[in-house]
C-alpha cells in the first residue's frame, strides 16, 4: 500500500513538472540568464566588428582661421561604433601605418609616423604605438630634429603630444633620453619629465 502511494506521488510530481516546462519559455526557466548573455553578445559584437573600413585613407583638417591644421593618412582605417543607436564619444577608429602632419604658420611642419594608431573623442585624441617617430626639418639648414618612443598621445588640433614612456630626442648637436615628456609642437617646446640624460657634441 505504501509503495502505491509513493508511486502516485512520483507520477503526480512528474506531471506537474511537465506542465510547468511545457507552458514556460526558456527565459522564464533560466531566470534571465539567456537575456544577459544575449545583451553581452550584442555589446561585444558591436565593439569587435568595424562599421566602416577604408583603405588608403587621407584626410585634411582645417582650423577656425581656415588654415590647414593637420593632415592624417593611413594604409587602412577601421571605425567602430560602440552604441547601436548611433555615434557617441565612445566610438573609436584604428589605423594601420598612420602618418600625421601638423602644419604651422611660422615654422616647418612636424611629421609623426607609427605602426599603429587609435583615435577617440571624434578624432581629437590619437594614440600612436609601436615605432613612433616624430620629426621636423629646418628649411634653412636641412637639420633634422627627431623624437622616438613606443607610445605617443597626440591632440592634433592643439599641436600637443605627450608620452609616459621612454623617449629619445636627437638633433645634429645632441642626443637626449628621458622617461615621459610633454611636447608643445607649435612652439617647438618639449618638457622632459624624469630620468633625463643628455649627450652634446661640440661643433
Amino acid at each position: 500500500m505504501n509503495k502505491n502511494w509513493i508511486s502516485l506521488i512520483i507520477i503526480s510530481g512528474l506531471t506537474l513538472a511537465l506542465i510547468f516546462f511545457w507552458d514556460s519559455s526558456p527565459e522564464d526557466i533560466l531566470g534571465g540568464l539567456l537575456s544577459d548573455q544575449s545583451q553581452q553578445s550584442k555589446r561585444s559584437s558591436r565593439a569587435d566588428y568595424p562599421t566602416v573600413i577604408v583603405d588608403n585613407h587621407h584626410s585634411q583638417h582645417f582650423g577656425d582661421n581656415g588654415q590647414l591644421n593637420h593632415q592624417f593618412e593611413a594604409d587602412e582605417v577601421r571605425h567602430f561604433q560602440v552604441k547601436r543607436k548611433g555615434p557617441s564619444q565612445r566610438d573609436f577608429t584604428e589605423a594601420s601605418s598612420p602618418r600625421l602632419i601638423l602644419f604651422r604658420e611660422d615654422g616647418p611642419p612636424w611629421h609623426i609616423t607609427a605602426n599603429n594608431g587609435r583615435s577617440q573623442k571624434n578624432n581629437s585624441v590619437i594614440t600612436l604605438t609601436n615605432n613612433v617617430v616624430a620629426w621636423s626639418i629646418d628649411p634653412d639648414t636641412g637639420a633634422r630634429s627627431e623624437l622616438t618612443t613606443s607610445k605617443l598621445v597626440v591632440k592634433p588640433d592643439q599641436h600637443y603630444a605627450e608620452s609616459d614612456k621612454p623617449v629619445k630626442i636627437t638633433t645634429p648637436e645632441s642626443t637626449t633620453t628621458a622617461t615621459g615628456m610633454q611636447a608643445f609642437l607649435k612652439q617647438d617646446k618639449i618638457k622632459l619629465l624624469s630620468q633625463v640624460r643628455g649627450l652634446y657634441e661640440s661643433p
